[in-house]
This record gives structure tokens, sequence and C-alpha cells, in this order.
């Protein structure tokens, strides 16, 4: 008998069929779906296969990689070579169908694309590249300085950031640094008395300080100047901490070419209504804004720069050309008493920027139209004045008759007495624009200081020179020619 299966077999042992041929098109081999921190650079490179018609490799085949996103953004960065950096590169595959790029993240958070293209054979296809934020580098903490009246209170909000200015998440705690406040551990800060507050925001290790003035409470009317619309402006009021703030009237007019006096210099009588130029005359405008003329004005001899007396009986101005000589007038709110204020014991020349003392009945003016003149203090009834011994402009006298304000020809502002003594600094640095104003209680002077771009806003207390900034700021618009209502 024959045994089976012996030697005799005919050697064709069952074999596995061959795999079938590799679709043609295009695929990621490795490195795909890269995902990693702002700046980072990616070890492992992306590898790209392609292949032709029946399977077989494509050599020499251009392939696209492009890492533009459709924004216009380039959220990653190829580098196919080392010291090779390119938004988009054009790559022939290698013999074995094949081409690489490594890729360094950019410094934007992103959901991004590296879009892949074999434009000779028709092929396209993409891979995921995400860029996420890095460590925690600094808080923003808003609002970063603002105005507060004591006893009111607002809520702080700190957001963390990485060193490209990515939102990072994280939750701030909030603690008192300086000053007038209570502070929660949530942010939530309380004004207690007046004056300059901070509070310390972190996030772990990470911390960052906002800023507060807590204010004294007041009215106050301004020039609101729009960046966008040079030689416009509005008449504005708004308390003390930037609350109500309102729109009174339009301001028209290039008034910024000009010397600053030029400006409307509004400023308010005791009944609310705001005197200011207009059309270079004196009007009053009401909380209405309607405008009623109390004082003619024209191009020969324009009246300007509005002083009501405390009691707002009479309305002192300046009538004439700023740049070659002007007169003192005033005039009654309802128009009447419109006469010349004579100073017969000094040159006619130029009297200009009056301001009077509590009762009206003397007068502190300026001899030139801007500091090279000296200031004087002038008997309304007697017309006759005396030097204060002081060159500057812009004088204006306190609510209580013991101190006169001025601008030095250094734009300092200074506080002198009436009889010429005690001239000392209040702020070493100031807007040169008319916008100083008494406080009611004489307490304190309302002043532009110097800031980035344009003049910042700020209460000094005349006795201890403390500062409180206004940093409240109506969007985007500059203040000037600042008044506090009495």
């Amino acid at each position: 008998a024959r045994g089976v299966g012996g030697g005799g077999g005919t050697g064709r042992a069952d074999r596995p069929p061959p795999p079938p041929p590799a679709p043609a098109g295009l695929r990621v081999v490795s490195g795909g779906a890269v995902t990693d921190t702002i700046e980072a650079p990616i070890a492992a490179p992306i590898v790209i296969e392609v292949r032709g018609p029946g399977g077989a490799v494509a050599v020499g085949a251009p392939v696209v990689l492009d890492a533009v996103d459709p924004s216009g953004w380039v959220p990653f960065i190829l580098v196919p070579r080392p010291n090779v950096f390119k938004a988009v590169d054009t790559i022939p595959t290698d013999a074995s169908g094949r081409v690489q790029t490594s890729v360094l993240l950019n410094t934007r958070t992103w959901s991004a694309w590296l879009r892949i293209a074999v434009p000779s054979l028709g092929f396209r296809d993409s891979t995921t590249v995400t860029v996420r934020p890095g460590n925690l580098a600094n808080l923003v903490v808003t609002p970063a300085d603002t105005a507060l009246l004591a006893g009111n209170g607002y809520q702080l909000a700190a957001a963390g950031r990485d060193r490209a200015g990515n939102p990072v998440a994280g939750t701030a705690t909030f603690e008192d640094e300086s000053g007038p406040i209570t502070v929660t551990t949530t942010g939530r800060v309380t004004g207690t008395t007046i004056g300059r507050a901070a509070v310390r925001a972190s996030i772990g290790p990470v911390g960052a300080t906002a800023q507060v003035s807590i204010v004294p409470e007041g009215q106050f009317s301004a020039l609101a100047f729009d960046a966008a619309t040079p030689g416009t402006g509005q008449l504005v009021t708004f308390r003390s901490d930037g609350a109500n703030y309102q729109v009174r009237a339009p301001l028209l007019g290039n008034w910024l070419s000009g010397p600053p006096m030029m400006g409307p210099w509004p400023a308010w009588l005791p009944d609310g209504r705001i005197a200011v130029r207009a059309d270079a005359a004196i009007d009053l405008v009401d909380a209405a804004g309607a405008a009623q003329r109390i004082a003619p004005g024209g191009p020969i001899y324009p009246s300007l720069g509005p002083q009501p007396t405390r009691d707002g009986q009479w309305i002192y101005f300046s009538r004439g050309s700023w740049g070659f000589g002007t007169a003192l007038w005033r005039v009654r709110p309802d128009g009447s008493g419109l006469a010349a204020v004579e100073d017969t014991s000094a040159f006619a020349g130029f009297q200009g920027g009056g301001s009077p003392n509590p009762d009206g009945t003397r007068l502190v003016y300026q001899t030139s139209d801007w500091f090279s003149g000296e200031l004087r203090v002038l008997d309304v009834a007697a017309k006759q004045s005396v030097r204060l011994g002081v060159q500057g402009a812009w004088a204006a006298w306190s609510p209580d008759g013991s101190l006169i304000a001025f601008m030095d020809p250094d734009a300092a502002i200074r506080v002198i007495r009436p009889d010429g003594t005690g001239n000392r600094v209040l702020l070493e640095r100031s807007w040169v624009n008319p916008g100083f104003s008494w406080s009611p209680d004489g307490k304190y002077l309302l002043a532009l200081a110097p800031g980035d771009i344009w003049p910042r806003p700020v209460i000094i207390n005349v006795a201890t020179l403390a500062q409180l900034p206004l940093a409240f700021g109506p969007g985007g618009k500059a203040l000037f020619q600042l008044s506090w209502r009495p």
C-alpha cells in the first residue's frame, strides 16, 4: 500500500495570496495631527506618501504644503530643512514617494490645517495642527484704573495670559494692596474714604495690580474731543467717578488749531447752566442743551473765557483778539449789565483771563496772551490793581478767596495768596490748556496732567498734594477744559 502524503507529493504547498496594491492617492504616514503650545518646535516631522495610478509610488511628484489660514494668518511655519522657514512650500517626492517637513508653531492659539496637494495627480488632503496657549505669564486686570465714590463698589476681573497674550485658564484671587478700600477674594472692591488705592490679583505665583481713585463727590463739565473727528467736540457733564456721563451740546469749530484759550472753556453757574464761548460770543447752556446768548462777539472782537462769580450774579470774560490785545468785561446771566471792567492803573494793551474772587469785588487777570505777562489783582470798583509778583496765565480764585491757582511759564500749576505770598507748586507739569477748577469747598483742584497721548484729568489735594487720577475715560474721547460745579 502507498502511504498518503509521502515524498511523492507535488511540492505546491498552499500559500497566502499576495496583498492588493496600495491605492492611489496621498496619505500622512506619520507625524500628523500635531498639538503643542505656542512657539514650540515639533521634533517629529510630518511624513507624507504619494502613490500614483495602480498604487505605484510617485517619484518626483511636486507636493504643495500650505500653512496659511484662510484668514491670512500663518498659525505655524514649515521647516522642510534646517534653518529654512516657509509658509507655503513645494517639495518633490523622493525615491520612496515621500516628502517630509517639520513645523514650528506660531504665537497665537489656533485650530489649523496643513493643506496638502499634488496638483499633477489631482490629490488633496490635510492634517490638523493645533496651537495651544503657553504657560501662564501675566494677568490682565480690568478695569486697570478707575474712580469710585466712598461707600460705592465695583467688580474686578482678572484673566490669565501666556507670554504672547493668549488666554490661559485660571481663577484669580484678590487682596487689598494699599489704600482706603476693602476687597473680597473674588474681586469686589469698596471705597471707604478719599484716597488712592491698589488691588493685587493673583493666580498662583503670577500677579498684577489694579488701581482706583476714591474721589470727592462732584459734578464736572468738560470739552470731550473725539480723536477720530479733529476740530469737533462736545460739551459733556459727568459725576466725579465717571457716572452719569451725558452730552449736553455739540461744540463745532477748529478749536484745536489755535491757542487753547480759543476753546469753549465751559464754566458752571450755581443753577446748573454752563457758560461757554460759542461763535466768538458767550452763551449759557441749560440742562436740555438749549443755548441763550448773553454777550455778543465776532471775528474782530471775540468774547471768550467766561468765569462766573460764586453766587452766579456776574459772568466775567475777555473780549478782543487774544493774540493782540483783550479787555475785561462782565455781564449778568440774563444778558443785562454788559460793560467793560477797567483797570486804569495798568497798561490796557492786554487784560484777559479774568477770574473773580467769591463776592466778585476783585478780579485776578493776566497781562499777556501766554505766560510772559504778570498776574494782577484788580479792585473792580476802584479800577485799580496790584501786582501779584508772578508770571503766569489762566488764574482761578479759590471759593473761600484764600488762594489763587495759576499756570506758570513752565506749565506747572501753582497757588499763591492774593497778597502775593505763599507761592508753591501743586502740579509740576500740566497740559497747556485752560482746565483747572476748584472744588466747592476749596480743598481740591481739578486739573489736567500729561498723559500718554491726551491729557489725564487729576484731582489734587491742595493741602497734601496727593493726586487722584481720573482714568475712567468716556469711550475714546479726551477731556479738556474741566470745570467743577459749585
